[in-house]
């Protein structure tokens, strides 16, 4: 119902302004078709008797296809660029040309929708995921980590951002209910995701520079914010915190991404430019209220999906349809029908 009143704000908003409903797309494709889609999957697999985990399974297979194609990618150059000259030329065509180069010298690896940011976040939690899996039911999760890890790696360092947050929250709530016998386990997987990255780290280093020194980058920055110095990305995202001049209550019906005189990726910026105030609470409002219902017994799943979206819309909206919100509306929906399938069971 929020989201319905979200998308009603939104009308009116740019009704009234640009007229651009074009704008309305990206909002109104997911209760159309992406949480639709989400249960009809779920409804396919408890219907013959299967579990979440098969579910789980499914998305892990599906991402593991993903990063395969990256890391081909990574090795052949070739392979590389028939996939660009293919599927992501008109894409480059809407960006600057040297924006363009920039962002195919070194990375672009693989075959999907938003490589430099929904995608290898996707890759990030789902590896999260697994770690979770593998300290909680079977190490057999832990063996698709380092593939999705590099996948994520090569294409955006926000997936392995991610990850390393979602790892210790994992580690927070594990250790709390665990016993001292399982110490050791999640010490071991800890410990052989620290040699996956390390191993990765020097992989690049000598097979990639550009994009080692890209990485070695951003763990530079992240260093110095924690010093109170903000640098690299961390100063660009700074100078893009830009709050609308006017209309801030209903928006303006446009939003400043890519835009010629000032622009921000922040999607908290752009959200609150297309539909104000009011579209944005309702809108995360509903997610907030949808993951509450969704994970109602599980306390994990639920601060790691909101900690994790809210986190991603940072660096760019995370709250239209993409990898993003595919992917945590059918884990969401999986755990509810496994609850709900649970009680039936009970009864």
């Amino acid at each position: 119902m929020l989201y319905f009143f979200a998308i009603l704000s939104l009308s009116f908003t740019i009704l009234f302004t640009t007229k651009d409903f074009i704008k309305l797309y990206s909002y109104l494709i997911v209760p159309i078709e992406v949480i639709p889609t989400a249960f009809y999957i779920c409804c396919v697999f408890f219907d013959r008797k299967k579990w979440k985990n098969s579910i789980f399974d499914l998305i892990v297979i599906s991402s593991l296809l993903q990063s395969f194609l990256s890391i081909i990618a990574f090795l052949n150059i070739d392979f590389k660029n028939i996939i660009i000259s293919h599927f992501y030329k008109d894409a480059f065509n809407m960006i600057p040309a040297l924006q363009a180069e920039y962002l195919t010298a070194f990375r672009i690896f693989g075959l999907s929708t938003s490589l430099t940011f929904a995608m290898p976040v996707v890759q990030g939690l789902i590896s999260s995921l697994c770690f979770y899996y593998s300290l909680e039911k079977s190490f057999k999760y832990f063996i698709p980590i380092p593939f999705l890890l590099f996948s994520a790696l090569i294409n955006a360092r926000t997936g392995l951002l991610i990850f390393i947050v979602n790892m210790f929250i994992i580690l927070i709530f594990f250790l709390k209910k665990t016993r001292v016998r399982n110490y050791l386990r999640s010490f071991l997987i800890f410990i052989c995701i620290f040699l996956i990255l390390l191993t990765s780290f020097s992989f690049l280093e000598t097979t990639n520079r550009s994009l080692y020194d890209w990485l070695i980058n951003g763990k530079n920055e992240i260093v110095s914010l924690f010093h109170g110095e903000k640098t690299g990305t961390f100063a660009i995202l700074d100078e893009m915190w830009i709050l609308p001049k006017q209309n801030i209550f209903i928006g303006n019906g446009y939003d400043i991404f890519l835009e010629s005189y000032y622009n921000s990726d922040i999607g908290f910026v752009n959200i609150l430019y297309l539909g104000g105030i009011i579209f944005s609470f309702f809108l995360y409002t509903s997610y907030i209220l949808f993951f509450f219902y969704s994970f109602k017994t599980n306390n994990l799943f639920l601060f790691l999906s909101i900690i994790s979206i809210f986190l991603c819309n940072i660096k760019g909206n995370a709250f239209v349809q993409s990898p993003i919100t595919n992917y945590l509306f059918l884990f969401a929906i999986s755990i509810y029908f496994e609850r709900k399938q649970v009680l039936f069971l009970k009864k």
